[in-house]
């Protein structure tokens, strides 16, 4: 695979370059998996693709490196490593003027250093970065650190084509996945790699999954820093759209979460839970309608404990391109009885990636909504900011002076009218809130020890038409990062287990934490049957009201 197919995406929007470069604020992450500084897998692993953010870096033109042996200063760029009184040159990779990739140094030692970026002879400030021996990283197709990932299945030496969700592996075939972080190498950083398995355990996890048969773990000959990673799916792999792979090294730090679809060799994929997502592959102007309620318990961490129920509401009203590897992380799941992980770079940054669809726009329903509950009336006006959805906070109980008490009945009726705009005309939509699921372990838990696991409970929920969905966030407010995991469960099973892999993945509660920490949110959505509407101007209309049970946690 050539090394411009594997940085091309990466290339975002440069500008000219006429002034000092500048390294945005924790703006030096894993090429691969953009895991904010902070978090688990936030560190930069020895002889691993680094990039850096920031402006006036490089060249308005991006310029890469062609040919071995790669040289220290490309396009008028060099990067510098610094430790202690030890500087040593990072091998820029691809330059331009809001980014650079570069190579760290194999014979850089594990702990604290600073990198600077030096462009026509003026250099940036300095960012401090954490470095370590390994710290894996998986590319995805769409150079987020999550959705599809860049993966080849094998059908012969000469035909590995990528997977995507309209070609996909099937269980115990080999596949290609590719990443960086594995570790540094004994030889020049700047030269064509050597084949070989580099001195790390590598564990590779396919829908939570362990991979049995590890064929390869090591730096692909194509290209100096890209590491390849060849196994063959496991038998017992769950089939989907969207199955999570990580890795991990040594046993400890893992990688972000990529997908990877799994069916019938070649054959689109099938997701027979989610008829939202196949209808966003398929593209056009689909609608998501919610009402939710949300009961937040709140007895850990620095604010006096409280319980607080809130009433929130949105419509969704999209347009979307689709295709063979679209994806949206709020709509495409991961299989029933498996978990993802995302991560931000703060908890703003983290909610920001679940509303992510480059390929998607917001839809003009008219000015606000309408909505009722029983006697309860409330406008639903359309947001102003990244995505427009149209939203709104309903009340709360107990509620605070001027603002309304709880606005659904859980189970009851709801009633939404779309006056009708440029693209969605007038409809009137008729949705129903569910019974609550109870989560029964909820009380008493306090401490969530990522070693130990994470098992949840529940009764309640209707098999015939609801997945059970958990979520786990935590923050390091300290390091400006933050990361969640998303699992899915049948509601039959009454209980779910976190793996460990997926767990690792969140940081610990900084001890200086001056907010809640860390949620844990168990509630049910009716993926396998949602309701439907209709409206002039959408494709679909799916119906997705929840009732969520949300407690605070302190990680460790």
């Amino acid at each position: 695979m050539r090394l411009a197919r594997i940085f091309g995406p990466l290339c975002l929007f440069a500008v000219s370059a006429t002034a000092q470069p500048s390294i945005n604020y924790r703006g030096v992450v894993n090429a691969a998996s953009f895991e904010a500084p902070g978090l688990p897998g936030g560190s930069i692993a020895l002889g691993s693709i680094f990039t850096i953010f920031g402006s006036n870096l490089g060249p308005a033109q991006g310029t890469q490196s062609s040919s071995f042996p790669l040289p220290i200063q490309l396009g008028g760029v060099s990067v510098s490593v610094v430790q202690g009184s030890n500087t040593l040159a990072a091998i820029p990779i691809f330059v331009a003027a809001s980014q650079v990739s570069a190579i760290m140094p194999s014979t850089a030692s594990a702990g604290q250093a600073i990198v600077r970026v030096t462009y026509n002879g003026q250099t940036s400030n300095p960012a401090i970065v954490n470095l370590v021996v390994t710290s894996p990283g998986l590319f995805s197709i769409l150079s987020t650190g999550f959705g599809p990932g860049i993966v080849q299945n094998f059908v012969s030496a000469t035909n590995q084509p990528v997977n995507t969700t309209q070609v996909t592996a099937q269980p115990g075939q080999t596949v290609t996945l590719w990443g960086t972080g594995l570790g540094p190498v004994p030889y020049a950083d700047n030269v064509a790699p050597t084949a070989g398995n580099l001195p790390v355990q590598v564990q590779v996890f396919v829908g939570n999954q362990v991979v049995t048969t590890l064929r390869y773990w090591g730096r692909s000959p194509c290209c100096a820093g890209l590491d390849q990673i060849i196994f063959d799916v496991p038998a017992n792999a769950p089939t989907g759209c969207y199955v999570p792979v990580q890795v991990s090294a040594n046993g400890a730090v893992v990688s972000n979460s990529v997908t990877i679809a799994i069916g019938t060799a070649g054959a689109a994929c099938t997701d027979t839970f989610d008829s939202g997502g196949a209808a966003l592959r398929a593209g056009g102007n689909n609608g998501f309608v919610s009402a939710q309620r949300l009961d937040f318990l709140a007895d850990t961490g620095p604010n006096a404990p409280g319980e607080e129920t809130q009433d929130l509401f949105y419509a969704d009203l999209r347009q979307d391109a689709g295709g063979a590897t679209y994806f949206s992380p709020e709509y495409s799941l991961p299989p029933v009885g498996t978990c993802a992980t995302y991560s931000g770079q703060a908890v703003d940054g983290l909610a920001s990636s679940f509303f992510y669809a480059p390929q998607s726009s917001e839809l003009d329903g008219g000015g606000a909504l309408a909505l009722s509950s029983g006697s309860a009336m409330a406008a639903v006006p359309q947001g102003t900011g990244t995505p427009q959805l149209y939203g709104a906070f309903l009340g709360e109980q107990p509620s605070m002076t001027g603002v309304p008490g709880l606005f659904f009945n859980f189970p009851g009726a709801f009633t939404l009218s779309i006056p009708g705009g440029t693209e969605v005309q007038q409809a009137q939509v008729a949705g129903t809130t569910p019974a609550p699921l109870q989560w029964t372990n909820e009380t008493g838990l306090e401490t969530l020890v990522r070693a130990n696991g994470l098992t949840v409970t529940w009764t309640g929920g209707n098999p015939a038409t609801d997945v059970v969905v958990i979520e786990v966030q935590a923050n390091n407010d300290a390091a400006n990062s933050s990361a969640l995991a998303l699992c899915l469960a049948p509601v039959t099973a009454g209980t779910f287990s976190l793996p460990g892999e997926i767990l690792q993945s969140l940081p610990a509660t900084p001890a200086s934490a001056s907010r809640i920490p860390a949620w844990v949110m168990v509630s049910s959505s009716p993926l396998l049957a949602p309701g439907s509407f209709s409206a002039p101007g959408l494709q679909s209309g799916y119906l997705l009201p929840g009732y969520a049970a949300i407690k605070s946690v302190v990680v460790q």
